[in-house]
């Protein structure tokens, strides 16, 4: 069956609201060198400048030109990953320029994910890190004895300080499975910094905004990757999650929505890892699901689109020594506070999704018998889908019309693919679903002219959700055209050379149509459909079996496993009208017994100490190719 996507397990899922799309190519692929010349090689030099104003001016201007991915690949080019650490955080003294270096190397570390945030831990980033977090330490307690030594300047830029640090650690460890472990292992006063620091805010918020939700993302996020962690968390007699939720409902956080979805969040992950067997958890789930879909459902997308579309401001010099931010929400020279809303806002949206994917997927699973289906209440089923169904399509189809504005499209494709399965999972699939159906279909379409590979795989894994779902009328949907334009594609990747670039991606995106092609075969009602098919997925067994064509890579040794298992169901009956001029005349129980050897191999070569799982199901199918090919030979005797 289709997987079930977990909604916060990769680098991917960190989302940087306003970064720029690619531009166009051609203009500046010519102006490239002249572009590096010209702005990027002076830009860096001046962060080794004796003059700290020089050194501000420089380190603000990349910040706002990273934001766009071809002058940020210009940036990385020419060291500057190394240069902020070496002249900024390991040379300057001067505080808003150190505070600033981190915000920079948080974007890009959430921008370019695995490769900056190694590189980082190689230039002991954590060293650096670990002696920001001291000062911070003794700053709050400085602040706590009496606050008004410090004034509001100074406040305002401890907040950021505090901000930048913590928020790079979450974008650090969520590029691997290393790098978390190695922050893990030095986890518990980091932890307990974060939870002081949020206990000083209630019951009044006394740092900004945007700090609050810094340290609610950094329980969130890490709380969604350990289930030790949780409960840890649980377990500390400092932290509680009843006084998160009543200092989100404060009028101080009147606007803070992203800030009452993320206690949502970590409410949940509390939930999962703490609760029995004997307890309701569809009912836990709906009160979350309808808290974090009615915070995000009031916002005006139109609203958000309009601010988040302003151009960045270019930089300001410092403001005057004597000078005070108005709000302290917003630094000097920086975006509107209607801007920096939006932002939170999409922030909001973004977080709503991926806790409604890892919800489906947890509803999915029968924790008491887990081979049987779920029993979804009423109540759930009709918050699917009349609040969250709808929700999600208004979003994919916004993002679509709008030229990606809210980069959002392959987030809620993981989601509605979640839900789509999660119906599947129902002992019933609801009625009521029936007549959604079209309307995601002709949705995902539309989305799926994209040239993004992750894109076109999800819209496979929900149209093969959606075809297990409706059965024979997938015909309506479904033409001739559709199966030869998709069979051609898969063939093209199989012997292309996006192998070679993009191995998994094109691993993945043949398991997602594999699956949509097997469903459609058994209920087209065209016998030429279901021979293309089926000669397809023979020769995806016959090249995927060797070695040398799927490299012990997990995803690809999965294809012949897969494409096995769907022959069983397409051919299982001989009364189906397609079996005798299909099967039958194809010779594929021949062709079957000689590929026999092969799948053998082929399972006994998977590791199972690396792969237990696979190991187990590739055991599976192959015993089960023997006793069809039996039962084959005997049926028509």
């Amino acid at each position: 069956m289709g997987k079930l996507k977990k909604g916060r397990k990769s680098q991917n899922r960190r989302h940087n609201p306003v970064a720029r799309k690619n531009g166009a190519s051609g203009k500046q692929d010519s102006k490239e060198e002249t572009t590096r010349q010209n702005k990027i090689v002076p830009l860096i030099a001046k962060l080794s400048s004796s003059a700290t104003n020089d050194q501000s001016l420089a380190l603000s201007t990349i910040g706002v030109l990273a934001e766009d991915e071809q002058m940020r690949k210009l940036l990385l080019k020419e060291r500057l990953v190394a240069t902020l650490v070496e002249e900024i955080l390991s040379k300057s003294s001067d505080d808003e320029l150190i505070v600033e270096a981190y915000g920079v190397l948080r974007n890009l570390t959430i921008e370019e994910g695995y490769d900056v945030a190694m590189h980082l831990w190689r230039l002991k980033i954590w060293t650096f890190i670990q002696n920001g977090l001291e000062k911070i330490q003794k700053s709050y307690e400085f602040l706590n004895s009496d606050p008004k030594k410090l004034d509001k300047k100074r406040a305002h830029l401890l907040f950021d300080f505090t901000e930048n640090v913590l928020s790079l650690i979450v974008a650090i460890a969520s590029c691997s499975e290393d790098l978390y472990d190695n922050i893990y292992a030095d986890i518990d006063p980091v932890v307990k910094l974060v939870i002081d620091v949020l206990n000083w805010n209630i019951p009044k918020l006394r740092t900004s905004t945007k700090l609050f939700n810094a340290l609610l993302d950094f329980i969130y996020e890490f709380a969604s990757d350990s289930a030790a962690f949780v409960s840890d968390l649980a377990a500390q007699e400092s932290f509680s999650l009843a006084s998160l939720e009543e200092a989100v409902q404060s009028s101080a956080h009147a606007q803070n929505n992203l800030g009452k979805v993320i206690v949502q969040g970590i409410k949940f992950h509390l939930y999962e890892v703490q609760s029995s067997l004997e307890e309701d958890k569809q009912t836990a789930c709906l009160s979350i699901l309808k808290s974090i879909f009615g915070t995000i459902t009031q916002l005006d997308l139109e609203e958000m689109n309009r601010q988040l579309s302003q151009k960045e401001k270019l930089p300001e010099p410092k403001p005057a020594d004597d000078e005070k931010p108005q709000n302290i929400d917003i630094a000097f020279g920086s975006d509107s506070a209607e801007k920096i809303q939006a932002r939170f806002d999409l922030q909001a949206i973004d977080v709503t999704i991926d806790l409604f994917t890892t919800m489906c997927e947890y509803l999915a699973i029968n924790e008491s018998h887990v081979e049987e289906s779920v029993s979804l209440n009423n109540e759930l089923v009709a918050f699917l889908l009349d609040v969250a169904f709808p929700s999600c399509l208004h979003l994919l189809k916004y993002n679509h019309e709008h030229a990606q504005v809210f980069q959002l499209t392959v987030k809620v494709l993981v989601a509605l693919n979640n839900l789509c399965w999660l119906f599947l999972s129902n002992e019933t699939i609801p009625v009521e679903w029936y007549t959604k159906i079209p309307l995601l279909w002709d949705a995902v379409d539309s989305v799926s002219v994209s040239e993004n590979m992750e894109v076109q795989k999800l819209v496979l894994s929900i149209l093969w959700a959606l075809s297990k779902s409706v059965g024979p009328e997938v015909r309506n949907k479904v033409t001739q055209a559709h199966i030869t334009g998709l069979l051609e594609k898969c063939t093209q990747l199989t012997q292309g050379s996006s192998i070679a670039d993009e191995p998994v991606a094109v691993y993945e995106f043949l398991l997602s149509a594999i699956g949509f092609l097997g469903s459609v075969a058994q209920v087209i009602g065209n016998t030429d459909m279901t021979r293309e098919i089926g000669e397809f997925l023979l020769s995806q067994i016959a090249h995927y079996v060797v070695e040398e064509n799927h490299h012990k890579e997990r995803k690809a040794v999965e294809i012949p496993f897969e494409c096995l298992n769907l022959m069983y169901d397409i051919f299982g009956d001989a009364e189906y009208d397609y079996d005798l001029p299909v099967f039958v005349e194809g010779a594929y129980l021949d062709r079957l017994r000689q590929l026999e050897p092969a799948v053998k191999t082929c399972y006994k070569q998977i590791d199972k100490n690396r792969d237990k799982d696979l190991k187990i199901r590739a055991e599976e199918v192959y015993g089960n190719l023997g006793r069809f090919i039996v039962y084959k030979e005997r049926e028509r005797a």
